[in-house]
């Protein structure tokens, strides 16, 4: 499942700091995050279908890189 999140390249974000904040600010474990596709203002991030609810409620409001992280489900 996608997750939207409202940060991209434009803000100077990596896979790293995404990585970094999913298991540190949500609590998953990377075997729950799939491909991370960055794109110049936002990023969709594959997680496992049953984390895909609770990665929308605690990255938002996370701040990565200094913006405050905005996430939801994707509906694409």
């Amino acid at each position: 499942m996608k997750v939207f999140v409202n940060v991209g390249k434009k803000d100077r974000t990596g896979p790293k700091d995404l990585v970094g904040a999913l298991i540190k600010e949500v609590g998953l474990e990377k075997a729950q995050i799939g491909r991370i596709d960055m794109r110049e203002s936002f990023v969709l991030i594959e997680v496992a279908p049953s984390a895909a609810e609770t990665v929308v409620r605690r990255m938002t409001g996370v701040t990565i890189k200094g913006k405050r992280v905005a996430a939801k489900v994707d509906q694409s």
